[in-house]
């Protein structure tokens, strides 16, 4: 008797312990709270700032080297710009794409002249 109980307890003690693990996982996105917060904040810094540098307050430039610059000016410029971009619409690697903006057409010389 002792045997059955014991072969239907524990699955139901797994079950129920892997349910409470997986209540306890993070977001979908991958970050902590505490990640999420430091994006958030670079995110409302690129869209003031359209990843101009020279348009970042000095305390929101103090927190981009700090923090996510990890103490280089380069580093959290880059990540600045990379950031303004992403969140217009364009790849958050690499130069900007060459050529004339998406929808507009090139003007061409008039003719003759």
């Amino acid at each position: 008797m002792r045997n059955k109980t014991f072969i239907f307890a524990c699955p139901s003690l797994f079950l129920l312990l892997a349910m409470q693990l997986g209540c306890n996982q993070q977001p979908s996105n991958g970050f902590n709270a505490a990640q999420t917060k430091v994006l958030n904040r670079m995110d409302t810094i690129a869209k003031q700032s359209g990843g101009d540098w020279s348009k970042v307050s000095p305390s929101d430039q103090q927190f981009l080297i700090n923090g996510p610059g990890g103490g280089s000016v380069q580093t959290a410029q880059m990540l600045l710009q990379s950031r303004a971009r992403s969140l217009q619409g364009g790849s958050a690697g690499g130069p900007p794409p060459s050529g004339p903006p998406k929808g507009k057409v090139p003007s061409s010389p008039p003719a003759g002249g």
